[in-house]
């Protein structure tokens, strides 16, 4: 049995994730746009760590696995660059807020191994990217970072959740966006 006195930390181990969205871009100048990716499905999976020690003073990791998928949709102020040939870059930045539709929040609270997170996440990003106008399509990598305002923990008072003060998402993302 684990308890409070025998967990001697907890880490989080980065995964990567995808997703899956549909642009929805609106001009309102010559180099702004605003543009919302809805519906975007998130797909990802949050690895916690923790290194228990028994009474035996043995020390082992214990690996909780808490999978999500959001419903999100992020909305971006996009500023772009004046084109130079077939490309141009710009620079992004906007708010997200997500839906996770297999949150462990509804999971039955008598269930002390498991860590149960909130469904609604709200963030917001800075990013940049590059946009190559093919001859049939435009085509745009893209780097952003995303910053988690609300915390997703739920404290139910088990020893895996009383040794964490918050839990804010931050992902970086890598995208490629093809316009037709």
């Amino acid at each position: 049995m684990v308890t409070n006195d025998t967990i001697l930390s907890v880490n989080l181990k980065p995964q990567p994730g995808f997703s899956l969205g549909i642009v929805v871009d609106a001009h309102l100048g010559e180099y702004w746009d605003i543009r919302a990716l809805f519906p975007t499905l998130v797909f990802g999976q949050r690895d916690f760590i923790y290194r228990v020690v028994t009474q035996d003073s043995l020390v082992f990791e214990d690996v909780r696995i808490v999978e999500s998928t959001y419903l999100s949709l992020p909305v971006e102020f996009k500023y772009k660059s004046e084109r130079y040939g077939n490309f141009r870059t710009y620079f992004i930045g906007g708010g997200d807020i997500g839906y996770d539709m297999v949150s462990q929040k509804d999971v039955d609270e008598s269930d002390k191994s498991v860590v149960r997170l909130k469904r609604w996440d709200y963030s917001w990003s800075v990013g940049l990217g590059v946009e190559f106008f093919l001859e049939y399509f435009k085509f745009a990598p893209q780097i952003k970072w995303n910053f988690g305002l609300n915390n997703l923990l739920i404290n139910d008072n088990t020893p895996f959740t009383n040794i964490i003060d918050r839990m804010n998402s931050q992902s970086f993302v890598l995208s490629l966006t093809f316009e037709g």
